[in-house]
């Protein structure tokens, strides 16, 4: 359940962003692209990094590096940023994204069992997207200082509570059980 909600948290926290970072710099639209071009290059470098390098023991601490990261840097767009510091934080965020994705499916593979895991994934997706359309709903209803806020307290507390969780030891059980309170 952990690996959904942290789904959950980062899309909110994704969908705010995409409705927060081109509405707070109408002067700049330019700023919104470098934003977001940032993002991805964030992303792809950090897939490039860690993607064939996070062994399932090193899993959770890029899990958790990535969720501390998230958490940090909604944390400061709830704050409000420069433009220069959109563009970093925006970089930055792809970066632990990355960590945070290829943690979370390393981990998913560990404790599933192997005819569930196509499922799983398939819901840690959509709760991700579900969590991307309702950030980017009540970012425009609400305003992105509250919205962002609530990842960044969500992902903070998921990177202490995957810390604070028992070491996945061997794989999930083929029989259906979990093996892991992660899932």
């Amino acid at each position: 359940m952990l690996l959904l909600a942290v789904a959950g948290a980062a899309g909110l926290g994704t969908g705010a962003l995409q409705v927060t970072v081109p509405a707070s710099q109408p002067a700049l639209p330019v700023v919104a692209g470098l934003a977001f071009a940032a993002l991805a290059l964030g992303e792809v470098g950090g897939a490039l990094l860690l993607g064939g390098r996070t062994a399932p023991s090193s899993a959770r601490r890029a899990l958790r590096a990535g969720l501390a990261a998230m958490a940090a840097v909604y944390g400061a767009a709830a704050l409000g940023l420069a433009p220069a510091g959109v563009v970093t934080a925006l970089g930055l965020l792809g970066l632990a994204t990355a960590a945070q994705s290829i943690g979370s499916s390393v981990l998913l593979d560990r404790v599933v069992p192997a005819h569930l895991v196509t499922a799983a994934f398939a819901a840690q997706v959509a709760t991700m997207l579900l969590g991307t359309s309702l950030g980017a709903l009540a970012a425009g209803a609400v305003g992105a200082p509250v919205v962002l806020a609530v990842p960044a307290v969500l992902l903070a507390s998921a990177a202490v509570v995957t810390g604070l969780l028992p070491r996945a030891g061997t794989p999930a059980p083929q029989t259906g059980a979990r093996s892991d309170a992660l899932v």
